[in-house]
Formats: structure tokens, C-alpha cells, sequence
């Protein structure tokens, strides 16, 4: 330990010190002027016993100077990452830091402070540098760290078209509050400035045992939707949502919730931004692409003729699915849930090729009736039109600042067909995509309107 003389005090001394300065002191404790550190405390490895605010304050500020400087370095399976304070705002906090050393032995009843300060004599009493962290910049930091350490755990699914079973893969989660904690801890240090990237292993939902075991091996019923390649972050979302959906098992009567299996749509779980409908409006969101997945997902269930217990349709139409057969999701609020009615369990499957999704039905036995999923009725409704009178535009000019799209009314049909026959109609849905309006900004300024009367004046 590195010391520093500061005119070390008496044990008697200090004792004596916590006696008389015990009322006003409180439980929290607070230094007064000409107060000093108790003998036996120690910064972060320095010996400051005995020194007073001033000369803590020089000391803290040097060291300050000296860890802001150095990196926090992150351990994982043999590869090291650097975190200088900078990017994550890291700065010590020096006032806080003197009164913490202060502080130290001055905690509690008297008798609590008397052992104190004799443990701080005979064993020692260490005092953290106190550190202030940008928690922001930091969780962006580890989160860019958590993209390229986290793998979503793979279910044994069924190859369909070679009958064969994909075998497994658990993942793997950095656990971020437990880093976010050590890295906090870390910054404030002069020494072993490292720190191990606490890790998780997931393991996957469905092995190659369970589907051997439950007979999982024929194709109930799949359905498949295009996505535009070029959409990295989107792209992104749908591959992952399908990982976490791929290889779910519902039991018969079970019911399944796209949100219990998914889970919530942030950052911290892997999920990106990319754009979304939010109040008849595309915008950015962390997600944009899940509800791909879910709709694909949506006319698969209802081809496999399983009852549909929660789906809500979008409030603008989508491109990938028919009017009427599309499911919006939203963690918390709107769930895409179904039970499963077939007297087997079930395997859910999603895979992701190219540009399309296939999410597929599996189950122990072939379906015993051709399910069809139809338009029975489609009603057009032509948008409105707002105009708003503009002033900066002259008079009779007409400009469109949002163009229109037709609204629709739609109800979807279920039809089960056995032996050739129609065994039952029932209608899944009848749904309103309301028009969204043009609005078209008219000229009301012309030369006859403005007021030329000041001239005369001139």
C-alpha cells in the first residue's frame, strides 16, 4: 500500500473525535473543517490516514486525471474490448470522493464508530474512487458489445423436404445490468481496470428428443412471404423474430401468445430500428418487421384450421399479405394468440431464405382436411380531401402536400373442405382499413391583396 504522511491522528484521538462530533455528525456523517480521514484508510490502495480535505481533494484530482486517462478493458473468450471513460462519459467525482473518505469510520451509533475505527487501524478501511457515468452512452456501448456476443438459441425443427430433424444449438445472452455494473465499478479504479463480460447459455425450447418422442414429422400446413432484401435493419428484426419463434411447441389445447414467445421488442434484447405503422402513419421504431413475421405466421395458423383467439389488423394496409389477412403486434398491448385444437401437439417453424419467410404447422399426424382462406367481400372507400388555404403559395396554384390512399372494408372467410366437400364456412374477420386523406395546400396570396399604402408615406 502506498502511504502518504498527513499527520496521522491518535486511535485515543479519534476516538475521542467521533464522540464529540457524534450529534452532529448524524448517521449519514459529514467532515468539518480541519476534520481529517481516521488512521488505516486507504483510497483505492493509497494510504490517506490522517489527511484533511484539502490535501484529499489534491490527491483525488490526481488520481482523476490519471484513471480518466486509462481504458476499461472487457474480457470474453479470449478477445478484449476497450472502453476509454470518454465514450461513456466517465468522470470522477472529486467533492464526493473526499467526503466518502471523510465519512469513512463516521457511520452509526458511537459504539459503531469506535469498532470502526479500530478495525481501520488494525485491518485497514478501503475507499472507492466515486464516479459518474453517462448510463446512456454506456448501455449503447454495451449494446453494440451485445450484437456481436448474443446468438438466440436454434430448435430442432423438421426438414420438410428431406424429412430429416435439424438438430439444436443453445445461445448465448450477455447479462447487462451485471456488465453495466462492473464496468461503473471498474472506471472508478486505478488498478485492474478489467473486467469479464458476464455471460448467459439459453437453452433451446425443443431438442431432438422431444420431437422424436412426440412423432412430430408431418407438414400440417405453411405459408410465405417476401421482404425487401435491401432493408438491413428490418431485414435484421424479421430473422431474429423468426429465431425466437422457430421451434415452439404447443400441446393440444394449448394456446400460444406471439408476445409470451417473442418477447419484447428492444434494444437490449437484439432488435433494431426500422420503420413501422403507428397511428395510420409509417414511422421509425425499435421492430419494424416483426409484424411481418406475425402475419406470416397468422395465415399459416389459420390454413392449419386452429382457433384464432387474439389478431388485430393493421390500421393502413401492408404489401406482404391479402387485405384481411394481415396481424399487428405490440409488446404489452395487441398479441397474435391461437389454441391449438388438433388433438396432437404441434411445431411451430420459422426460416428465413433469401428474401421470404416460411413460418410452418408440424405435427404427428397429416391434416385430415383442405383448409382455404378467402375474400368474400371487399368494399372500396375513396379518400377525402382537405384543402388548406396558403398564403405562401399565389392564388388558383394548387400543390398536394400528402397524397391519399383508398380506405377498404373487408371480410375473410375460413372454408374447410373434406372429400372434395365444403364441411364448414365461417367468416375470421371482417376488417376496416380507413382512407387516408389527401391534403392539398390552395393558393390564397395575390398582388391585388397586398397593401402598398405605406409608399405613400415615402
Amino acid at each position: 500500500m502506498v502511504r502518504i504522511k498527513c499527520g496521522l491522528a491518535g486511535l485515543f484521538a479519534a476516538i475521542f473525535l467521533a464522540a464529540t462530533l457524534g450529534a452532529a455528525a448524524g448517521a449519514g456523517g459529514f467532515y468539518l473543517a480541519g476534520s481529517r480521514a481516521f488512521t488505516g484508510v486507504s483510497l483505492d490502495g493509497l494510504d490517506v490516514g490522517g489527511c484533511d480535505p484539502a490535501t484529499l481533494t489534491d490527491i483525488v484530482r490526481e488520481l482523476g486525471e490519471h484513471v480518466e486517462r486509462q481504458p476499461v478493458v472487457l474480457i470474453y473468450d479470449g478477445h478484449r474490448y476497450t472502453i476509454m471513460p470518454a465514450e461513456i462519459g466517465a468522470r470522477i467525482d472529486v467533492p464526493g470522493t473526499v467526503r466518502a473518505v471523510l465519512r469513512a469510520g463516521r457511520h452509526g451509533s458511537l459504539a459503531e464508530r469506535a469498532r470502526a475505527i479500530v478495525l481501520a487501524r488494525r485491518q485497514g478501511l478501503l475507499v472507492s474512487l466515486s464516479v459518474s457515468v453517462d448510463r446512456k452512452r454506456l448501455r449503447d456501448v454495451l449494446l453494440k458489445l451485445a450484437s456481436e456476443i448474443n446468438i438466440e438459441p436454434r430448435s430442432a425443427t423438421l426438414d420438410i423436404e428431406t424429412g430429416t430433424i435439424v438438430p439444436e444449438r443453445p445461445g448465448r445472452r450477455l447479462v447487462l445490468h451485471r456488465l453495466e455494473a462492473g464496468v461503473m465499478e471498474a472506471a472508478g479504479r486505478v488498478r485492474e481496470r478489467e473486467v469479464v463480460v458476464p455471460v448467459e447459455i439459453i437453452p433451446p425450447k425443443v431438442g431432438i428428443a422431444d420431437i422424436k418422442r412426440l412423432g412430430i414429422a408431418h407438414l400440417v400446413s405453411s405459408y410465405r412471404t417476401l421482404f425487401d432484401p435491401s432493408n438491413s435493419n428490418r431485414v435484421h428484426n424479421i430473422r431474429l423474430t423468426a429465431l425466437k419463434l422457430n421451434g415452439t411447441l404447443v400441446r393440444p389445447g394449448g394456446i400460444f401468445s406471439f408476445n409470451e414467445t417473442v418477447g419484447p421488442r428492444e434494444r437490449e434484447y437484439g432488435f433494431l430500428e426500422a420503420r413501422e405503422i403507428v397511428s395510420n402513419e409509417f414511422v421509425p421504431g425499435i421492430g419494424g418487421g416483426v409484424c411481418q413475421v406475425a402475419s406470416t405466421l397468422y395465415n399459416a395458423v389459420l390454413l392449419a384450421n386452429q382457433e384464432i383467439i387474439e389478431r388485430h389488423p393493421h390500421s393502413l394496409p401492408v404489401t406482404y399479405v391479402p387485405l384481411g389477412r394481415d396481424a399487428t403486434v405490440y409488446y404489452g398491448t395487441l398479441d397474435l394468440r391461437f389454441q391449438n385444437v388438433l388433438p396432437y401437439p404441434i411445431l411451430v417453424q420459422a426460416e428465413v431464405t433469401g428474401s421470404e419467410i416460411t413460418t410452418s404447422i408440424i405435427g404427428s399426424k397429416p391434416p385430415s382436411v383442405e383448409v382455404r382462406v378467402i375474400t368474400e367481400r371487399m368494399e372500396r372507400e375513396d379518400p377525402p380531401v382537405i384543402e388548406r388555404v396558403s398564403r405562401d403559395i399565389p392564388q388558383g396554384e394548387r400543390v398536394v402536400e400528402q397524397e391519399g390512399s383508398c380506405g377498404y372494408l373487408v371480410t375473410t372467410v375460413r372454408l374447410v373442405v373434406k372429400n372434395g366437400k365444403e364441411v364448414r364456412r365461417e367468416t375470421v374477420s371482417v376488417d376496416r382499413y380507413p382512407p387516408v386523406p389527401a391534403i392539398v395546400r390552395v393558393g390564397g396570396w395575390s398582388p391585388s391583396l397586398l397593401d402598398l399604402s405605406f409608399l405613400s408615406h415615402i
